[in-house]
């Protein structure tokens, strides 16, 4: 799937005897096309510790979506006002996640550019 400056690849194995459908191991990978060098998927949030992020072409919407050359994550509010108590918050996303109530607001979009 393209994406700006990006192509981003998701590779799995089917082995004969395998189950369809079924769950099969996935690997994610991101592709530079300026250079052509593959790169294995890590995506981190520096302004939250610990949490890595996965671009599953399979599931995302990029091109033609409602954010042209990039792609958004949907974190969860729960998950985030966890991580604010444990201390795994710090920055833009510890202030905002502060001033948010888990019963009366919603889940925090993540805008990604890929350009």
């Amino acid at each position: 799937m393209d994406a700006g400056q990006y192509q981003f690849i998701k590779c799995i194995v089917v082995r004969q005897g395998d189950v369809y459908p079924g769950r099969f191991p996935a690997k994610f990978y991101i592709r530079d096309k300026k250079t052509g060098n593959i790169f294995r998927q890590k995506l981190l949030l520096p302004d939250f510790k610990g949490k890595k992020f996965i671009i599953n072409p399979g599931t995302q919407v990029f091109n033609g979506s409602i954010y042209g050359n990039g792609d958004f994550f949907e974190l969860d509010l729960i998950e985030l006002k966890q991580a604010y108590r444990e201390n795994m918050l710090s920055g833009k996303l510890k202030d905002l996640v502060a001033t948010l109530n888990e019963d009366e607001d919603n889940n925090v979009f993540m805008l990604l550019d890929f350009n």
